[in-house]
């Protein structure tokens, strides 16, 4: 029976060791892991806002169209606004540039 006894010793330190060394290698890693699962997180959060953004300027846009579409109005509006297409007799005035009334003036 002893030398039963021994090699069941052996075998659990052994088994202690193999243990404790895959341990020490998983709490090596672990930090590098719980960072990337942050920094993927917060990537996604970035994408879901920017995916919010994008929907909201497309409804925008939808909405743009459909009004375009129903009324003449906004459609004259717009191609005046846009592609400077007159009809005829209309009177087109054009404006001189504002001034920079954020620059200070020059002193001697």
């Amino acid at each position: 029976m002893r030398p039963r006894g021994r090699w069941s010793r052996r075998f659990t330190v052994l088994c202690v060791v193999a243990l404790t060394a895959v341990a020490l290698a998983l709490l090596m890693h672990l930090p590098r892991e719980l960072v990337a699962l942050a920094e993927n997180r917060e990537r996604v959060r970035q994408l879901q806002e920017e995916n919010n953004d994008l929907s909201k300027r497309l409804n925008e846009r939808r909405e743009r169209l459909r009004n375009l579409k129903e009324n003449f109005s906004e459609q004259e509006l717009e191609i005046h606004r846009n592609l400077r297409l007159y009809k005829p007799g209309d009177t087109v005035f054009y404006l001189p540039p504002k001034a920079d009334t954020t620059a200070s003036p020059a002193k001697d």
